[in-house]
């Protein structure tokens, strides 16, 4: 039982206050009253609720020097607190009987002796909801870490959070496919219809992608006929110019026994012609012999180009075959 309140500097005062079983303070404003019970509170708590914890702001608030000891007897223990400042740092020292111990050792004897608990009603009442849970938290502290509980309802709090906004996104998204599966247009027929309906559509479009390809391979060989005709004719084309650009050797022996206008004697185109040339000869047999050449050639561009049935390669059979027949006349 708690049977004596010690205070000194505290709020300018300094008292020894003994207690009975049950004790009433009485007396005008500044008598004490408070500073009694602030006394005892700060004895055993090592701090005012509602006031500041640190030892600075606890003497700036409490004391009234430069020093502040407040203490309580709990049947035959003394328990001492006091608050020094020097060099401007305060600190707190602690006295059992008297004697200076450790804040542990301080507080283990305190338990041992009953671990008494004070409070100031009237302090008590003025304190926000927050800082009176602070104090029956600091009275009836859980056997568990208060600190880990906390966080574990702070975590809860955040899961809850989450999971009330994900619930009002599903029933949202719930609410916008009920509103779609209500103004949606089915199509006519049985399942099995629809289905068939599908894979008809899809045979359509699997023979449109063949039929495209086909299209494309023979889009492919007509441009590679039509380039390897254009080639051909090239080539023919070129061979004609060589042809036209060589010197037409079978003449020479023509020119060779044609005299001079002045020296041969008049001739008729007949007789020319029908003449002979050193090789046996004559001029007509040599035009022959050349055109039948260039017509053969003619020929031979048209049936490499693929002009099989065209009318210029009927045209050339025909005055190759004249001039043939001619030649064997």
């Amino acid at each position: 039982m708690i049977t004596q309140i010690i205070a000194k500097d505290l709020k300018g005062l300094s008292f020894i206050q003994d207690l009975g079983s049950h004790t009433l303070f009485l007396g005008p404003n500044g008598s004490g009253k408070s500073a009694r019970s602030q006394a005892l509170i700060l004895a055993l708590l090592g701090y005012i609720p509602g006031g500041g914890k640190q030892n600075a702001d606890i003497l700036d608030s409490y004391g009234s020097s430069d020093k502040l000891v407040v203490g309580v007897k709990i049947d035959d223990q003394l328990f001492e607190r006091g608050f020094v400042r020097k060099d401007n740092k305060v600190s707190q020292g602690f006295k059992v009987n008297g004697k200076g111990v450790r804040e542990t050792e301080f507080s283990k004897a305190l338990g041992m002796a009953g671990a008494p608990v004070a409070i100031d009603i009237n302090a008590f009442m003025a304190l926000s909801d927050a800082k009176k849970i602070d104090v029956f938290m600091d009275l009836y502290p859980p056997e568990s870490d208060l600190s880990k509980i906390v966080m574990d309802i702070e975590e809860k709090k955040a899961k809850i959070n989450s999971l009330t906004a994900r619930a009002k996104e599903l029933e949202g998204a719930a609410a916008r496919l009920t509103t779609a599966r209500a103004n949606m247009q089915l199509p006519i027929g049985t399942l099995a219809d629809v289905q068939a309906q599908i894979k008809e559509t899809e045979d359509k479009l699997a023979k449109a992608r063949q039929d495209l390809k086909d299209s494309e391979i023979e889009e492919a060989k007509i441009k590679a006929a039509a380039e390897e005709k254009e080639k051909a004719a090239k080539q023919a084309e070129l061979n004609l110019q060589k042809q036209e650009q060589a010197p037409p050797a079978a003449i020479t022996p023509v020119q060779a026994i044609v005299e001079p206008v002045s020296t041969r004697p008049s001739l008729n185109d007949k007789e020319f012609f029908s003449m002979e040339s050193p090789m046996g000869k004559t001029v007509t047999e040599i035009m022959e012999t050349r055109a039948t050449a260039s017509i053969q050639a003619i020929l031979d561009a048209l049936n490499k180009s693929g002009c099989a049935a065209c009318t210029a390669r009927l045209v050339a059979m025909r005055e190759l075959k004249k001039y043939r027949k001619e030649a064997a006349a």
